[in-house]
């Protein structure tokens, strides 16, 4: 699960495409959003807000494979299913809860969700 940070002046779409690219080396396509945070933060020196977007993809050519050997934005990716999960070691949960999210028919929202009026 990519991830990472925006640069200025970038969207999210953008953002997250890029992210993508630099990480799995593959280009996609965003089909939809599957979480939206918004977590306002406040110390004594400074406030800030972190937006965190949690994007549903596809490869934009199905038979592009992602990358194997690791670089500075990533030791690697590759497809598994939900079984092969269990033998990797992940920096975090949280794919596996996606992928068993959609497993179950949860929902992708539209991107249309992050439009502005």
């Amino acid at each position: 699960m990519p991830g990472g940070r925006l640069n200025p002046g970038e969207g999210l779409i953008t953002g997250a495409m890029r992210e993508v690219e630099e990480e799995a080396g593959i280009d996609v396509e965003l089909t939809g959003v599957l979480k939206l945070e918004f977590l306002p933060s406040h110390s004594r020196s400074k406030s800030f807000v972190r937006l965190r977007c949690v994007f549903m993809a596809k490869p934009a050519n199905p038979n592009d494979e992602p990358k194997s050997i690791p670089d500075f934005e990533s030791i690697g990716a590759t497809w598994v299913s939900l079984e092969e999960m269990d033998g990797l070691r992940l920096r975090s949960s949280e794919p596996r809860h996606w992928a068993e999210y959609l497993a179950k028919g949860g929902t992708v929202f539209p991107l249309s969700v992050l439009e502005t009026t």
